[in-house]
């Protein structure tokens, strides 16, 4: 048995417990573990590691961790055991650096334990001299131990217990709930210690502690509970958007000065602003050639207000088959329907489903779009002046010989002036154009069908509120020359539909035999899954629930910053911890009947760091842990972030030939674009920008390794580049302005 089937065991004897500790008073328990190093004198290239105890009464379970310095020694094996039922498959010797432990009384008795004789004594060998550095750790298992030394009453969960040698706590925990302060006096009276928010969805718990952080979500009835970092936290309580407030945003913990185990924290929110917030999320499990498959549309009120009438407009891919959509909803013809959720009061979240089949002759590596956006939309950011009222959507089909975009104004007010559209073709820039509509109007863009797979993207009127950039995608449509058609593009860029508001999903086709898979959207482009440093990343991880339930541990790349970190969707509600890297979610078991969460899913996003190198490589893969003998590995996933990877086909697309040797930073742009060379030779080089029809508009001279190109009166679109050295072109691309 692994010590991740151990760890997911225990963990479900810890679940017991935890509720045991909900109908029982909290123990001040002086349960201590202690390390101590000792040489083997019979071997003076061997050393003991003493696990030492103290208060050992009652013992149900315990787990942890211990870091050691594999430079300094290698573990050999235990040598001695005196705890009750433990044997060498409790322990795991990691490759690296650590040694891991779970174990649980059988029984479920407890253990006592008092002798003075060390409760487990493991050797190890000597590699050259220095300190081993041994020390407690919760990863990859949790540090939590079960007492019960009453014979299975006035139980105690610890995660805060001491070190015996120091005195020191060891992994420190706080616990706390969150109340509505309706009167917004920032005091808690007696009257709102029952007021809650139907719903903490988005709320999150932080400790940092330089620049490292944990998280942790809010249970439904406002309580949570944090594990932080030894020494000084600075706890951080994170509304989930702008029209909330927090009385005691945040506050200072030494984890030295901690007495009882958790200390509690009570804190007081207020609604700063009376304003409509809706979410939705649109995912599934994937969908199988000749099958149907469960889709999810999850909503809610993140908003300060209730909210009337609600509805989503829904566009499905055209080539599947809408079977049953568990919600009330209007056809509108062509895989468009109208869901009505009808009033949504503050907090309120909710769920449906709909199943759909796909054909028999779609191929593995085709790709379905399906786009989900919630109703009303209104604002309480304040109006930029500028903003027209008009609001742009696009929406693309495969018709006969013809790949068919239209454009729909379905905003307020009409367009003032036009606005510029990007088509993609597979990898490459095909056409930029612009388009204008009034109110209520629309437009067609037709392009012969290839076989390609094309993208388009419009920009919305300036001042447009939000962040949706309005995209479709149109695959396997008409066939090459050979035949065939192009896969694999669909969702290679990003979608910028980082509004609340709207959620598209893309889905691969589903194969018969999944288990554990993990998708990334964008996947990026090229074998490198190239993609621009200010990409966000969407994982979702794929696999079959049980009755058992599943634990999923991600340890996130040290690339991608945590505290961007959000929860997006899943298929049934699960809870989760963000500690120092570590994503740990915690999903419930499948209940009877609920077929559709056989086939689970859970999605969050993350945004790479500022500032990476051009060329950073972003890794992710998760582990599943079903029960004690079933644990699987998610496939492993990567991106590399880079700029100007796309090529062009316009008139001068003879020039664009994308070089190694510049990188330009950040693209798209709204003012300054960084042009580096990475091989100066100290000569003259020239910087030209084309419009897409080949017509130069600018020409400037620099003699530096950068260059930094202005914005200035320029128009937002995408414009080309030709940079000229001294020994003739050095680079070639395209870059894209913004407002």
């Amino acid at each position: 048995m692994t010590i991740f089937t151990q760890s997911r065991l225990l963990s479900k004897v810890l679940s017991i417990f935890s509720l045991l500790m909900l109908l029982t008073s909290n123990l001040m328990a002086q349960f201590c573990l202690g390390l101590n190093v000792r040489p083997d004198e019979a071997n003076p290239d061997e050393i003991f590691l003493d696990l030492t105890t103290e208060e050992f009464i009652g013992v149900v379970a315990m787990q942890f961790s211990i870091d050691y310095d594999p430079n300094v020694v290698e573990p050999i094996s235990v040598v001695t055991s005196n705890l009750e039922g433990f044997t060498d498959g409790h322990v795991n010797f990691q490759p690296s650096s650590m040694m891991s432990l779970a174990w649980f009384d059988a029984t479920t008795s407890g253990v006592t334990y008092s002798d003075a004789a060390p409760l487990i004594v493991f050797k190890f060998r000597r590699i050259k001299e220095g300190d081993p550095a041994f020390d407690f750790s919760e990863h990859p298992t949790m540090l939590e131990v079960v007492l019960c030394p009453n014979g299975g009453t006035d139980c105690d969960v610890l995660d805060n217990f001491i070190n015996c040698n120091t005195g020191e706590n060891l992994i420190p925990s706080i616990s706390g709930k969150l109340y509505l302060d309706e009167n917004k006096n920032c005091e808690l009276e007696e009257n709102e210690s029952i007021n809650t928010l139907s719903s903490w969805r988005g709320w999150k718990i932080a400790a940092a502690q330089d620049g490292a952080y944990k998280f942790t979500g809010i249970s439904e009835d406002g309580s949570y509970s944090l594990k932080i970092f030894p020494g000084e936290n600075l706890i951080e309580i994170i509304p989930p958007g702008p029209y909330y407030g927090v009385c005691e945003p945040s506050f200072t913990i030494n984890s030295a000065e901690i007495t009882e185990n958790p200390p509690f924290f009570e804190g007081l929110i207020q609604v700063l602003q009376e304003c409509p917030l809706l979410e939705v999320n649109l995912a599934n499990f994937g969908i199988e050639a000749c099958e149907t498959g469960f889709y999810f549309l999850s909503y809610a009120n993140k908003g300060t207000v209730d909210i009337k009438d609600a509805y989503i407009d829904l566009s499905m891919d055209a080539r599947l088959e809408i079977v049953e959509i568990n919600a009330p909803a209007t056809d509108l013809g062509n895989n468009k329907f109208k869901i009505y959720l009808g009033d949504l009061p503050i907090g309120a979240s909710d769920f449906f489903s709909l199943s759909a089949s796909a054909p028999c002759d779609i191929s593995p590596e085709e790709t379905f779009r399906n786009e989900a956006i919630i109703f009303p939309q209104n604002s309480c950011d304040e109006i930029v002046d500028t903003w027209s009222g008009a609001s742009i959507k696009v929406d693309g089909r495969c018709e006969g010989n013809q790949i068919v975009f239209e454009f729909e104004n379905v905003g307020n007010a009409d367009m003032v002036e036009p606005r510029q559209f990007v088509v993609i073709e597979d990898a490459i820039i095909y056409r930029t154009q612009n388009v204008q509509l009034e109110q209520g109007d629309k437009e067609i863009f037709s392009i012969p069908a290839t076989g390609a797979t094309y993208f388009i993207q419009v920009e919305q009127e300036v001042g447009h509120p939000g962040t949706y950039i309005p995209s479709a995608f149109v695959e396997a449509c008409g066939r090459n020359e050979n035949g065939a058609f192009s896969t694999g593009f669909a969702n290679r860029f990003p979608e910028e539909n980082n509004d609340l508001a709207v959620s598209i999903d893309y889905q691969y086709q589903a194969s018969p035999d999944e288990e554990g898979r993990l998708f990334a959207s964008p996947v990026g482009f090229e074998a490198e899954h190239f993609i621009e440093p200010n990409n966000v990343i969407e994982y979702a991880i794929h696999f079959k629930n049980s009755s058992n339930g599943v634990q999923i541990v991600d340890e996130l790349s040290p690339m991608l910053d945590i505290t961007t970190f959000e929860p997006i969707s899943a298929s049934s509600p699960y809870n989760y911890t963000l500690e120092e890297g570590v994503l740990t979610l915690e999903v419930p078991p499948t209940a009877p009947g609920e077929l559709w969460n056989l086939n689970s899913f859970v999605k969050f996003s993350i945004q790479p760091k500022a500032d990476l190198a051009m060329g950073t490589v972003i890794t992710n893969s998760a582990t599943l842990i079903y029960s004690e003998d079933w644990t699987e590995q998610t496939n492993t996933v990567f991106h590399t972030i880079e700029a100007n990877f796309l090529q062009t086909s316009t008139s001068v697309s003879d020039l664009v030939q994308p070089s190694a040797e510049v990188t330009i930073y950040p693209n798209p742009s709204s003012d300054v674009v960084v042009f580096t060379l990475k091989n100066w030779q100290g000569s003259d080089y020239q910087l030209s920008i084309f419009d897409v029809d080949g017509k130069e508009l600018q020409s400037h001279l620099f003699k530096n390794s950068q260059y930094r190109f202005k914005k200035g009166d320029l128009p937002t679109g995408t414009y080309l580049y030709r940079l000229i050295g001294t020994n003739g072109t050095v680079d070639n691309g395209f870059l894209v302005l913004i407002d």
